[in-house]
């Protein structure tokens, strides 16, 4: 039987405007200043999101490394990470020697919860971190006053839910 799956390898059509977008950026780009679009785009991602500051990263594990180097962990310091996750969101925390803490999800919207966290918080605990996933964020108001009134580091990946408001 000679059966064949046509798959064009291509997820998405680009329209001509598009590509001469690309194409733009491309010659415009300053290799050792990272170029105007970058700076735009961080502007604009973070009024987006509301926040003061946005720094852009090649990929998210490249953020969330960043971040774990930024807490500055010590040996037997403690991160709690959502059970529920792809493998890259303790990767840069483990590595960095922190020991991670998994943390039960809620089982309608597979993320965490102020109370799921609570329930692993230890005097060796320094951070969370909290992925959005489905469309679904996470409490992010009660999961930053946990975090306030315990001093702990908050990192939050929103994987498949950017933008999305309680």
């Amino acid at each position: 039987m000679n059966f064949k799956i046509k798959f064009s390898g291509k997820a998405h059509d680009y329209t001509p405007e598009e590509i001469e977008t690309v194409v733009r950026a491309m010659k415009d780009a300053e290799p050792y200043t990272q170029g105007k679009y970058l700076k735009q785009f961080e502007e604009k991602f973070g009024a987006y999101i509301s926040a003061d500051y946005a720094f852009a990263c090649n990929n998210a594990t490249n953020a969330l490394e960043m971040a774990a180097q930024l807490c500055q962990f010590e040996p037997g310091d403690e991160v709690i990470i959502p059970s529920h996750t792809f493998t890259s969101t303790a990767y840069p925390f483990a590595r960095k020697g922190a020991s991670i803490v998994w943390a039960d999800i809620d089982l309608k919207t597979r993320v965490v919860t102020p109370r799921t966290i609570e329930k692993c918080i230890t005097p060796k605990t320094r951070a969370i971190v909290v992925v959005h996933l489905y469309g679904y964020a996470a409490d992010m108001p009660g999961i930053t006053a946990l975090a306030k009134d315990r001093n702990l580091f908050v990192i939050e990946d929103p994987a498949q839910s950017m933008g999305k408001q309680l």
